[in-house]
């Protein structure tokens, strides 16, 4: 079986590539950024930018398994590919509980204190996007009342 995981760094100090091995599966990486992948700022922002692989690499890698990995995130699990697949089950994909808040009203709270009080981390990451309006939107819709954390994302 191939897992193929991929991370985006751009416009970070700190560019550490991801390792992963796997005596039991043929695994691939690749960690894009900003020396082999240069940003334009001006036409894309590197948070938009860090989407492309995280949505797409499917379509230019083929694959059993997809899996992203945050840049914040680093692997301490000794074989995070059997963690994976065995978490995923039968299922064609494995996604995670936040670790800190259990909705997106929770998530949305926080933010909004955060911003109040300048955090300068995340306005610079929303400032502009109608965040009150996605969440109105996910409300009426009928969307899991359960936040996931999108650090780890697993597809099939």
């Amino acid at each position: 079986m191939r897992i193929h995981f991929v991370t985006a760094s751009f416009n970070r100090i700190n560019n550490k590539p991801i390792v992963v091995r796997s005596s039991e599966h043929d695994v691939s990486i690749a960690n894009y950024n900003d020396s082999n992948t240069p940003t334009r700022t001006l036409a894309m922002h590197p948070r938009l930018k860090g989407k492309i692989p995280k949505m797409l690499e499917w379509k230019n890698v083929d694959a059993d398994w997809y899996v992203w990995l945050d840049d914040s995130l680093s692997i301490i699990s000794e074989d995070i590919v059997s963690d994976i697949l065995k978490c995923a089950g039968k299922n064609k994909i494995c996604l995670f509980r936040h670790p800190d808040r259990n909705s997106i009203r929770a998530e949305y709270s926080f933010m909004e204190k955060l911003m109040k009080k300048g955090s300068l981390y995340i306005y610079s990451r929303y400032k502009g996007e109608p965040i009150k309006e996605q969440v109105q939107h996910y409300r009426s819709e009928e969307h899991t009342s359960e936040l996931q954390s999108r650090g780890l994302i697993s597809y099939a």
